[in-house]
């Protein structure tokens, strides 16, 4: 214990010092022993470089109805229809005279979005005509896509404002209002129970139109809504308003999709086959929605169980650069972690930190140059773990994408330098104790 003790305070002031040191005469129990420990830092392993794309991952039950198509210049056109179940009125009382004015469909804008929204943008509504339905767990995919009627029950035309801030309200079919009211109007019970309802009407898709140059984002809570007015005759005229909810907060989900023809990552195509980054132009890329994700390798480090010298692993990090240029109109995901991978590229799990907490890489701005951004993430378990039984296995990679509460619920992207450029190649930073005794 007390030797631990001792290494760990050495270790601590050489990091505070920053450079290499040598330490004597290290106390261990009630003995002196004359010894000679180094402090160094080791950024010559390799890294390998590639883009896989993930088959599957849940695009339900998060915060965001994604609508629009733009034009990436990395990613290519990507386009996403959001599909969520309508509900039925908690209470409404309709009378006999009743008379039908509109159907409304009443959303709030997200400040998020991707793309070009300075120009005029077509959003479409259409019915639903297959039941929303996930897997056994009831969760829908990044490819799950359902049919609809091709008849939009509404269009609307929009230029966001610059805050991306705002309310967006659809004018529906009169025909379908007409029929809701007068469905009401008889306590039918399909409009009365929530369950028979959603039978009726599979739900609402939020389509593309034409125009669209960007992606844009829409609460899926109480503030979407559908709103059927209307009035009773009189000596003054009544306005009544009766809400249809959102139905299901568990069955939302968005279908992303992105054609990528005449990009660098055209030919990616199936899970299990990854693309080097040799082949995308010396980049790799990560694109949540999509399933767009960066595998990294590292081909050398068994050379750690090779080492003449008997040393103590401090800690070790991964540095990703992001490629200039490539993010000055969308962002960075503000969050990175690590999965565990195997050679099918199928995500084992995602490597946390104390009590299954979130690691997610320190992320650096550079806003003067914009040259020296990087992710740094902590891959000091994954590298003690791999080592512990002398041997490194090398198709034990790691995948890079957003956090699992994440990954699947928007298109944040990022692109990022291999080892070809010197100037943002990747680099593991091992941070060694070695000693003699």
């Amino acid at each position: 214990m007390r030797k631990t003790i001792s290494l760990l305070v050495l270790a601590s002031i050489g990091f505070s010092c920053g450079f290499e040191s040598d330490v004597e005469s290290l106390s261990i129990g009630d003995d002196f022993i004359s010894s000679r420990s180094t402090l160094s830092v080791v950024d010559s392993f390799t890294v390998s470089m590639s883009t896989v794309l993930i088959d599957s991952l849940t695009t339900s039950g998060n915060t965001l109805l994604w609508a629009g198509t733009y034009q990436d210049p990395e990613f290519g056109k990507v386009t996403s229809t959001g599909y969520y179940e309508l509900g039925v009125p908690g209470s409404a009382d309709v009378q006999e005279k009743e008379v039908y004015d509109s159907l409304l469909l009443v959303m709030n804008l997200s400040p998020q979005y991707f793309g070009d929204t300075t120009s005029l943008q077509s959003l479409q509504i259409h019915r639903v005509t297959q039941e929303l339905k996930g897997d056994e767990n009831s969760n829908f995919w990044n490819r799950s896509k359902l049919a609809y009627d091709q008849n939009p029950l509404g269009k609307v035309s929009i230029r966001p404002k610059p805050s991306g801030k705002g309310k967006v309200s659809v004018r529906l079919s009169d025909e379908l209002g007409q029929s809701l009211l007068e469905m009401l109007r008889k306590k039918e019970e399909t409009i009365t129970s929530f369950e028979k309802f959603r039978g009726y009407f599979k739900g609402l898709a939020l389509v593309p139109g034409n125009p669209s140059s960007a992606v844009l984002a829409f609460p899926c809570d109480s503030s979407m809504k559908v709103l059927l007015y209307s009035h009773r005759k009189g000596l003054e005229k009544e306005v009544f308003v009766n809400t249809f909810p959102v139905g299901s907060k568990s069955t939302f989900f968005n279908n992303f999709t992105a054609d990528r023809s005449g990009t660098p990552i055209s030919s990616i195509s199936r899970q299990i086959l990854e693309v080097p980054s040799s082949k995308t132009n010396n980049r790799t890329y990560v694109q949540s929605g999509i399933g767009l994700v960066t595998r990294v390798d590292f081909p050398t480090m068994q050379q750690l169980n090779e080492m003449d010298r008997k040393y103590v692993l401090l800690k070790a990090e991964l540095v990703l650069s992001p490629v200039p240029g490539t993010y000055r109109q969308i962002k960075l995901p503000s969050q990175l972690v690590l999965f565990h991978t195997d050679k099918s590229n199928r995500v084992v799990s995602e490597i946390v930190g104390d009590q299954n907490s979130t690691l997610a890489a320190n992320l650096v701005v550079d806003r003067l140059y914009n040259e020296f951004t990087s992710y740094t993430f902590d891959i000091t378990d994954f590298v003690t773990t791999e080592i512990s039984d002398s041997y490194f296995d090398t198709t034990h990679g790691l995948l890079i994408a957003e956090p699992s509460q994440v990954i699947g619920a928007s298109l944040n992207r990022v692109v990022f330098s291999d080892s070809k450029n010197s100037a943002w190649r990747p680099v593991v930073r091992l941070y060694f104790m070695h000693y003699n005794l």
